[in-house]
């Protein structure tokens, strides 16, 4: 039986966006679970501002606007959920080193669990500091920053209005740029519920009106929202049948040399 990763060349390197499925399976919390962490300490007279409590941003956001705490508390308290969690499952992420398919990772995750446990194999790169040099390793692009460093961590909207604007985090994006348009992408396991997701692929995918590279998504997330319909139609987004269960599978197979899954593409 075919393997989704039959459909590209032999030596066909790709780049992999995890999202909030692996955040779930490795036993830290997704960006709704945090956000709606922060809501629970927001006062119901304030929540009213709030336009998409699915948004970690905005909910970020109004938290400091309501002046619940200061942005270090805020911080602070994002950090214990972290503290609180421990490594379930680290299996997938041996499958994705060991299957030599990926030059890249991306994430807007905020848990440490490669640059901890795989810090040989990746080069990490935040828009703070972008990595200069990746010696043989795989890139790894924290797109949020991390949680353990508040100087480098964007968390609410006006962090991420920032972040796409001021000059001194171009050369993160223009890294990004570069990998997006030499290879195909797969966004593996994200929510198009989360409307943080969706307005940063929006602008991952707009940095090149012209990139030629496919892009791939797998996800359980049910589309019935229109605007992401339009933004999948807007830059030709192939949406897998895949589960995100039967794609890890097929990075096993791969490895083991064993094709058990069939590759289902909708588009």
């Amino acid at each position: 039986m075919n393997n989704f990763f039959d459909k590209f060349e032999k030596n066909q390197k790709l780049n992999l966006f995890t999202g909030d499925f692996l955040s779930k399976i490795t036993g830290y919390p997704t960006r709704l679970e945090i956000a709606e962490s922060v809501l629970s300490d927001i006062k119901q007279s304030a929540k009213g501002y709030i336009k998409n409590i699915n948004s970690l941003a905005e909910t970020s956001q109004i938290y400091l606007d309501a002046v619940i705490n200061s942005k270090k508390g805020l911080i602070k308290h994002i950090r214990e959920i972290f503290d609180l969690k421990h490594h379930k499952n680290v299996e997938i992420y041996s499958d994705i080193f060991n299957s030599g398919y990926f030059e890249s990772i991306f994430t807007m995750n905020y848990d440490v669990m490669i640059e901890q446990l795989f810090t040989n194999l990746v080069a990490v790169s935040t828009p703070l500091k972008p990595a200069k040099s990746s010696e043989g390793k795989i890139r790894f692009y924290k797109i949020m920053g991390t949680i353990y460093n508040s100087e480098d961590l964007f968390l609410t909207s006006q962090d991420i209005r920032k972040l796409k604007v001021l000059e001194f985090y171009k050369e993160f994006f223009n890294n990004l740029k570069s990998e997006l348009t030499s290879r195909p992408t797969i966004f593996l396991g994200v929510d198009l519920k989360d409307p943080d997701f969706l307005n940063m692929l929006d602008f991952l995918l707009s940095m090149e009106k012209n990139n030629e590279q496919p892009v791939y998504v797998v996800t359980s997330t049910s589309i019935i929202d229109p605007k992401v319909t339009d933004l999948i139609n807007k830059y030709n987004i192939k949406l897998t049948t895949l589960s995100e269960k039967e794609l890890l599978a097929n990075l096993r197979t791969g490895i083991d040399g064993d094709d058990v899954l069939k590759k289902k593409l909708v588009r």
